[in-house]
């Protein structure tokens, strides 16, 4: 696992090491926040960056990379936020598994990103794309809060959960239903 100091602020990034999720820029922001705050990233995943990320993780104290790993709940457990980095993608796993433990995140402004945004504000900003120093700022800006990690885990809880999501393609293909049965009562 990872040592740290007491008052070191642990970032999570669970993400495949491929350039669409970006962690050679994850890893150049940290780089750049390295000896002045108190901030330590640890990244989980495989993929074909990963020799060269970790190439670039070794000169910097404050990244710690672990390949990939059965245990990601227990990283997530003690973590004080999750960071994803990604360019674009799909409705993200990490990010809800995140959120489902509570975890506080900062997002990069991507569509997928920006839903969770409009289901509840998540934080304080999504960074741009590629926008290392907005990254930065949010990196060293940001400050745990049980009141935020618990507004986070309520997306999960109020939104992202097995029955809201199944009433809701329920509600849908009965809507369908009943107009595509109109359909056939016109002719």
């Amino acid at each position: 696992f990872i040592l740290l100091l007491y008052d070191e602020i642990l970032f999570v990034s669970a993400t495949s090491f491929v350039d669409q999720k970006s962690p050679i820029e994850l890893i150049k922001a940290f780089g750049e926040v390295h000896g002045k705050k108190r901030r330590h990233l640890v990244l989980l995943g495989n993929g074909p960056l990963l020799q060269t990320a970790k190439q670039l993780a070794s000169q910097y104290s404050n990244i710690s990379l672990k390949g990939e790993v059965t245990d990601v709940d227990e990283y997530l457990e003690v973590a004080d936020c999750f960071v994803p980095a990604s360019l674009s993608g799909g409705l993200p796993n990490s990010v809800i598994e995140a959120l489902a433990v509570g975890l506080p995140i900062i997002l990069s402004d991507i569509p997928v990103h920006q839903e969770f945004q409009q289901i509840q504000k998540i934080s304080d900003d999504l960074f741009p794309v590629q926008n290392r120093r907005a990254l930065i700022k949010l990196i060293q800006n940001f400050r745990p809060s049980d009141n935020a990690a618990q507004a986070d885990r309520s997306i999960v809880v109020d939104h992202l959960n097995a029955d809201v999501i199944t009433n809701h393609y329920r509600s849908l293909y009965e809507s369908l239903a009943s107009a595509s049965l109109s359909l056939f009562s016109d002719e």
